[in-house]
């Protein structure tokens, strides 16, 4: 969706960012582009190269690895934030639109310019992935 701007307010409704300062969710607000999915459109697939966190603002989308059900995601479910994390850059999973998706997208590259610009809002995403790292095995 070009031409969408999100406000801190926005990412305020957002798990990942809610414990943001709002000073820190401004900063961010203006670094994520919107993406739409239609249904049966792949948002991301396992095994391809990626560097970038999805988070879904509308929609529904399933997980599949290696054609194993994961799960369904949601309003404020998030993915993608191994590959920002570890520098590994691979889908682990599949993600696949079940009902039009909007998702926020924070490129690896937004991620890395925040770690020198604003250091401390990458710090505390940081954080905030890191503690969702270990809630999931995929």
């Amino acid at each position: 969706m070009l031409g969408v701007v999100l406000s801190p307010d926005d990412l305020a409704r957002m798990p990942l960012f809610a414990q943001l300062t709002s000073e820190s969710r401004s900063t961010l607000a203006g670094r994520l582009t919107v993406e739409e999915f239609t249904p049966g459109q792949q948002m991301v697939a396992q095994g391809e190269s990626g560097f970038s966190v999805f988070v879904i603002a509308d929609g529904r989308a399933v997980a599949t690895q290696h054609d194993k059900h994961l799960g369904y995601l949601g309003v404020g479910d998030y993915f993608g934030e191994t590959a920002v994390l570890t520098g590994d850059g691979l889908r682990t999973a599949t993600v696949t639109a079940v009902t039009p998706v909007v998702a926020w997208v924070m490129f690896g590259a937004t991620f890395t310019a925040l770690q020198h610009s604003e250091p401390q809002v990458a710090t505390e995403l940081q954080r905030v992935m890191n503690e969702r790292l270990g809630d999931r095995s995929w």
